[in-house]
């Protein structure tokens, strides 16, 4: 019994003893652990804000929903790792109005105004509402289409074929706004802004228009 417990007494002592080693030399390197941990956390945030591009765009074509219009936003990474997420209309006005804060448009900047497109997210400051209005979205499908291709609407595109742009209309499109499929491919940054202001210039639907 006294063997016992003096085994016992021994035994503790050096697990105590191993213990309060190990927890010293835990507490010696916790500060640099930490600063570690912060250096980490601090240039994550660092690369997230001045090395990330972002950005946004709009597709027009058939989508299998029905739509119209597709609307992207996407994040493009140092090593070109490229982050697309589809987005509803009124995501993509008020992401890009920087009405709500979004990881797109991080600033929050008004990229309508700064474009001079005049859409964004406006508030009625008599019956204390809010409405998204956007026309040069709105007006999107008329560089495809002749006539509106759904029932219940009637209005008349620019487009010299009912489905798709004359061919001379596509080449305009794809040298003014750099893109090679009107089926595939999106509207993006400075081209989708600079088309944006074009649809609402007469004299660029006029030409557009007249393009055969």
């Amino acid at each position: 019994m006294h063997l016992y417990l003096f085994l016992s007494q021994f035994f503790s002592s050096i697990l105590y003893l191993k213990i309060s080693k190990l927890h010293c030399e835990m507490m010696h390197k916790l500060p640099f652990i930490y600063f570690v941990s912060c250096w980490y956390l601090t240039s994550s945030v660092f690369f997230n804000v001045y090395l990330v591009e972002t950005g946004f765009g709009v597709r027009i074509s058939f989508q299998a929903d029905g739509e119209i219009l597709t609307y992207m936003a996407y994040q493009k990474t140092s090593n070109q790792n490229v982050n697309k997420r589809i987005i509803t209309k009124d995501q993509f006005i008020k992401y890009a109005s920087g009405y709500w804060p979004n990881p797109f448009n991080r600033l929050r900047t008004n990229l309508f105004e700064k474009y001079s497109i005049p859409c964004g997210c406006f508030k009625d400051s008599l019956f204390k509402t809010e409405s998204l209005n956007c026309d040069a979205l709105d007006s999107l499908w008329k560089i495809r289409f002749s006539s509106y291709p759904f029932q219940g609407f009637s209005d008349e595109g620019w487009s010299q074929n009912f489905y798709r742009p004359s061919d001379k209309q596509l080449a305009f499109l794809r040298d003014r706004y750099q893109i090679k499929s009107l089926d595939s491919d999106f509207f993006i940054d400075t081209n989708l802004w600079q088309l944006l202001k074009d649809v609402q210039d007469e004299e660029w639907i006029l030409n557009y228009r007249s393009i055969w």
